[in-house]
């Protein structure tokens, strides 16, 4: 009788802790389901929740496998299936988080790649911009030393257009409509960047001419 009343003890024990267990892993698998990668600013806390919950996993690794174990010690003393499900049920719920988390973890990660390529292409946008105006202004950028500012400003902007492909192509399995909208913005930019090369000879011969001016007056 006491025999039995122990084993009945260590049954009820290990389907409330294996119970507990599943319980918290679906719970963590239904947050993670609803995680949205919409807004770029919350991906740095989602990527402290997914370091946090693998952190979570693998200290309860061991708890996993003595469950495991006890449920299987249990079952072949004497055959219950209830001990069987609740096994089943159990490496069930952890698998489903496990591959879930890797594959919210991938996503973050790519959708971070997404983001940084997004904000390179908008501060490349404005160079341009703010570098078009410089070109085209009959005020300004005559004087050597400010001729020498728009040249080298050139020069970083040339480098930094060069890069544009490797920044788009470290976005591997994106949305496709997210992956055009990349490309549309990569190739606007090289284009209009292409546009400024008449400008700038143009600029560069003003330059030239006004200090021969300059040195023709001096000779004088």
């Amino acid at each position: 009788a006491e025999d039995a009343i122990r084993e009945a003890k260590r049954l009820q024990k290990f389907i409330d802790d294996a119970t507990e267990l599943t319980l918290w892993l679906k719970e963590r698998a239904d947050s993670l389901s609803e995680e949205s990668l919409r807004d770029p600013a919350t991906y740095p806390l989602l990527a402290k929740h997914h370091e946090a919950l693998t952190g979570e996993l693998t200290n309860n690794e061991t708890l996993l496998e003595q469950l495991t174990n006890e449920g299987l010690e249990i079952n072949s003393l004497e055959s219950n299936p209830l001990v069987v499900s609740n096994v089943e049920e159990l490496q069930a719920a952890w698998d489903n988080l496990s591959q879930l988390l890797e594959e919210k973890d991938a996503a973050l990660q790519t959708a971070e790649k997404g983001r940084r390529a997004t904000e390179k292409l908008q501060n490349l946008a404005v160079l341009v911009s703010d570098m078009t105006a410089a070109l085209q202004s009959t005020d300004t950028g005559f004087e050597p030393t400010a001729a020498k500012q728009i040249n080298k400003k050139y020069e970083v902007l040339s480098s930094e257009i060069d890069g544009l492909e490797l920044v788009c192509e470290d976005i591997p399995e994106v949305e496709a409509e997210e992956v055009g909208s990349v490309m549309a913005q990569k190739d606007d930019i090289k284009s209009r960047f292409s546009e400024l090369q008449i400008p700038l000879a143009e600029k560069q011969k003003k330059v030239g001419e006004k200090e021969n001016l300059r040195e023709f007056n001096r000779m004088c």
